[in-house]
């Protein structure tokens, strides 16, 4: 019997928790020849305030890419209550990357995200990401469900990326994590 050496293809490179009130959650110069694809796993997203949607803007060093409308756009999104549901599709083009099209849980109720973001070669020209995220409230029925593709039509050899939430609300609580995948 023999036992090689355990090799993993996801190596953690960057992770962030959050436990008290911040605007965004910056991965910044991140990204590297060393991996051609990036997934970013989070848990337990929250907002202080309803009605902000989450965005996501692609950096240089610390910069933000706001080319505008080069960020184009698809996403579906269902929802169930218990007793009731919906869907909302679209697609557009922003000077950000519009990651929910629904608000985000908040304060004032026992909700959370989770979900992951997977990048394709984001040091390439016109970078490419999708993903998917699922929502709750544990007191409740109401449940999210939300998958997305997005890509930056900027020839440009991006390093990172920057969360944060469309009226300025802070993440209170939360923790992400950017593995790194081998080929």
């Amino acid at each position: 019997l023999e036992f090689g050496t355990i090799s993993s293809d996801f190596v953690k490179i960057a992770s962030v928790d959050v436990s008290s009130a911040v605007g965004e959650i910056a991965f910044n110069q991140q990204f590297s020849s060393t991996y051609k694809i990036y997934k970013l796993i989070f848990k337990k997203f929250r907002s202080s305030a309803n009605n902000n949607e989450l965005r996501l803007r692609l950096r240089i060093g610390t910069t933000n890419q706001t080319a505008t409308n080069e960020y184009y756009s698809t996403y579906n999104t269902s929802y169930y209550n218990g007793s009731s549901g919906g869907v909302n599709n679209d697609n557009v083009k922003n000077d950000y990357c519009r990651i929910l099209n629904w608000s985000m849980p908040h304060t004032s109720g026992n909700r959370s995200f989770n979900g992951e973001i997977i990048f394709y070669e984001p040091q390439t020209n016109r970078p490419f990401w999708g993903g998917s995220i699922h929502g709750h409230e544990r007191n409740f029925d109401n449940m999210l469900n939300a998958q997305f593709a997005h890509t930056y039509d900027q020839d440009v050899n991006v390093d990172g990326f920057v969360l944060y939430q469309s009226a300025g609300g802070n993440f209170i609580d939360g923790t992400a994590v950017l593995y790194g995948l081998k080929e």
